[in-house]
């Protein structure tokens, strides 16, 4: 797992230290707290799946980090963006804004919201990327686990899954068969409390504003899955 400092995902993505610390403070951007003095540390694949986030301002810095530290990578075309038509709403509303403010701050500061939407506009990418080495993981598991249930033979010794139905008589006084028997009630009780916990946690990030609705309800759908 390869992991980057504050300062070196900045370098990737082409903005200050501060504003990576924001995007992590506001859960924009997912990130590990570091023991001991290192602070905050980020995962590559959390770094690009940042990056992929339409309108992805920052992907075009990172594609260039990642063929100068020599790590592979495929680009997938998103079907549903249309570069041309976003390059031209960017420029619209830039220069819509630009002009509304003219009267009142002068062609300076239009100038600069005339420069900035097309910055946006220029950085607008109708694709997104993947690690190579993130495929090539998933493509292996995925073959493993197709073998690993090809030949499994089924064994006369194996356990049978947990049902809370069927009857175990429990000697008296045996506290640790009991443990035994209620263990898995228990994990599946403080899995579900987490699982809500983290719900509500994106919840306020929605009314904050942080993520979009179509966010909340892929990550409520995923979690909501783990139950």
């Amino acid at each position: 797992m390869r992991t980057y400092s504050v300062s070196e995902v900045s370098d990737m993505l082409g903005v200050n230290a501060e504003t990576v610390r924001r995007w992590i403070r506001s859960g924009k951007l997912r990130a590990m707290r570091a023991m001991g003095p290192g602070g905050n540390t980020i995962v590559l694949e959390d770094i690009v799946a940042f990056a992929n986030k339409p309108p992805r301002t920052h992907l075009l810095s990172l594609e260039a980090w990642l063929e100068t530290a020599g790590i592979n990578y495929q680009k997938i075309e998103d079907p549903k963006a249309d570069k041309s038509t976003a390059s031209k709403v960017a420029a619209t509303v830039g220069l819509a804004a630009a002009s509304s403010i003219i009267p009142i701050v002068g062609p300076a500061i239009a100038a600069t919201a005339i420069t900035s939407a097309a910055t946006k506009s220029k950085n607008y990418q109708s694709y997104s990327i993947q690690l190579v080495d993130s495929i090539k993981d998933a493509t292996t598991n995925d073959k493993e686990s197709v073998v690993g249930e090809t030949n499994q033979t089924p064994k006369h010794s194996e356990r049978l899954p947990y049902d809370d139905t069927q009857v175990v008589n429990v000697p008296e006084n045996n506290a640790f068969a009991q443990e035994k028997i209620d263990a898995p009630k228990k994990e599946a009780a403080e899995n579900t409390i987490n699982i809500l916990d983290e719900i509500a946690h994106a919840k306020k990030l929605l009314d904050a504003e942080i993520i979009t609705q179509e966010e909340f309800a892929t990550i409520k759908t995923r979690l909501i899955a783990k139950i």
